[in-house]
């Protein structure tokens, strides 16, 4: 068959590019391909709507074209060059979905080591009222949605974690900004998915009203007369017989039994080791005491409290006593490189966080991964 190509829409379409062919590069490279085509039309791909037409279009008609707008040494010329267009088509394409995927994994990690997300994590798993409402423990699902951008001289970050319990999902809604090198939540939501109303986790819960007990009163009641409203008492009538005065008859003298002096030392004796023996009861209880006192004030508890109360030092000083007794839970370490990183001490809350790290917390790991610092 002649060679018609080049020839415009006078041309005849070999046999093999008649009818319902398809042309992958077309398809695939659309607007790049028609430019090297001599096919203009597929520039139409960039007008809004009619662009994702013009794909499909320059898929089915794209050899047509081709063809008749470009001039071609021979068919298998053709073939061999669409042919090409083809396989850097579905190479751009594979690059193309490597990077987007690449990108959703690189925003989220980006999100997640964020120190607005960890300390939102941290309100929000430690957060009583939040437990009863979802279950416990609170974990946040994989994908977490939102921004951080620069907003005149500092930093805003807008994120929406969710998050599942034991009893249902919710979702945690956070607005927090940076000055001076500082995060601060400004708001701090739990929606429950199950329809309950959002709790506001940046408002400490209030404790159940106490009833005092009412003291008894003392003295006469209300409605008691007066003692000035006494009644008056008449006295008895008088005899004119003067009463007999009978003088009281003296008791006998009982003489005390004298308590030889063997029985007595002998209960001197047996009241020394009684005696001490109550006493050292009564020391052991007191340390045990003093013992529950001491472990209540340097407890995880006690410190997380202390940052959030803003006594860092106080936090820190709880928690290393904490970390003496037991070295090797990493939630103690990441609060007191918080509590550190808060007095501007970079240097010890990175020490802390690398422990924390190493020994399996998983948000700590993000954000030092985040700021390139191995813990390895």
């Amino acid at each position: 068959m002649e060679n018609t190509s080049g020839q415009g829409k006078q041309a005849v379409l070999p046999s093999e590019l008649s009818g319902w062919s398809w042309n992958w590069g077309a398809f695939m490279m659309n607007w790049l391909w028609g430019i090297f085509n001599k096919t203009y039309i597929a520039l139409l791909i960039f007008i809004p709507l009619v662009g994702f037409v013009m794909l499909f279009v320059l898929g089915f008609k794209g050899n047509a074209w081709a063809w008749r707008n470009k001039r071609w040494d021979s068919l298998d010329h053709f073939r061999r060059v669409q042919r090409k267009w083809a396989i850097w088509g579905v190479i751009m394409l594979i690059v193309g979905v490597v990077v987007a995927v690449g990108s959703i994994f690189l925003m989220l990690h980006t999100l997640k080591s964020s120190k607005p997300y960890i300390m939102a994590m941290d309100k929000v798993q430690v957060n009583s009222e939040a437990q009863k409402i979802i279950g416990t423990p609170i974990k946040p699902s994989f994908w977490t949605r939102g921004e951080i951008s620069v907003k005149g001289a500092g930093v805003k970050a807008e994120l929406v974690i969710p998050v599942e319990g034991s009893k249902q999902q919710g979702t945690v809604y956070v607005n927090a900004t940076e000055e001076q090198n500082r995060w601060k939540l400004d708001k701090l939501f739990l929606l429950p998915k199950g329809g309950a109303a959002a709790l506001d986790l940046l408002k400490a819960p209030q404790p159940p009203p106490v009833q005092v007990q009412q003291p008894a009163p003392v003295g006469p009641p209300k409605d008691a007369p007066l003692s000035d409203d006494k009644p008056v008492v008449q006295p008895r009538p008088t005899s004119a017989i003067p009463p007999v005065v009978v003088p009281p008859v003296a008791a006998p003298l009982q003489k005390t039994a004298k308590v030889p002096l063997t029985e007595k030392k002998t209960a001197v004796a047996e009241s020394g080791p009684a005696l001490k023996k109550q006493q050292a009861v009564t020391k052991t209880k007191k340390m045990y005491a003093k013992r529950i006192a001491v472990s209540g004030e340097t407890s995880t508890a006690s410190g997380r409290a202390k940052i959030n109360a803003g006594d860092y030092k106080g936090a820190i000083k709880t928690l290393t006593a904490v970390i003496a007794n037991d070295p090797n839970e990493s939630i103690n370490y990441r609060l007191r490189g918080n509590a550190y990183d808060n007095l501007e001490k970079r240097g010890r809350a990175i020490e802390d966080w690398k422990k924390a790290a190493a020994l399996g917390d998983t948000i700590i790991q993000s954000y030092l991964s985040f700021l390139g610092i191995g813990w390895e």
